[in-house]
């Protein structure tokens, strides 16, 4: 199964700006420090975060696509065009409609962190994936 991902930053910019607005209005308002303080401070981790997302999502080591084979080996293709490969199944996974993330540690001992909002791939491969996720985390509670 090959899974392309595509994250999709437009609604990031336009609540970016929405938040720089609300920031310009507390200052202009005649509001009580603490409450100009708690906004403020709010909307400031808001643009630490997007921020944060903005850069992983254009890193080199991020991952754009996902190759999950029948004998639950898997391959990662990153951002600069690298790909790397793991025979052990993923680690730590949540699965939901909304969101898909996981941890899988490659051959060479490298750890990837992913994760798959529901509109960065197409809603049937996400369905596979899900699917075969928790076929595998039913296969190895089942080993034990």
């Amino acid at each position: 199964m090959h899974l392309r991902i595509q994250l999709n930053n437009s609604p990031a910019g336009t609540l970016v700006l929405a938040v720089c607005g609300v920031i310009a209005i507390t200052q202009s308002v005649l509001l009580p420090p603490t409450a100009a303080l708690v906004i403020g401070f709010t909307a400031g981790l808001y643009l630490l975060n997007e921020w944060n997302l903005l850069l992983h999502r254009c890193d080199s080591r991020a991952v754009v696509a996902i190759n999950l084979f029948a004998d639950s080996s898997w391959q990662l293709e990153l951002g600069d065009g690298t790909r790397c490969s793991g025979s052990a199944p993923p680690r730590s996974v949540f699965s939901h409609p909304l969101l898909v993330a996981m941890r899988m540690v490659d051959d060479d001992g490298v750890r990837h962190r992913i994760l798959i909002p529901a509109d960065a791939a197409d809603g049937e491969m996400l369905r596979r994936l899900r699917v075969t996720l928790r076929r595998q985390g039913a296969s190895q509670s089942g080993d034990q």
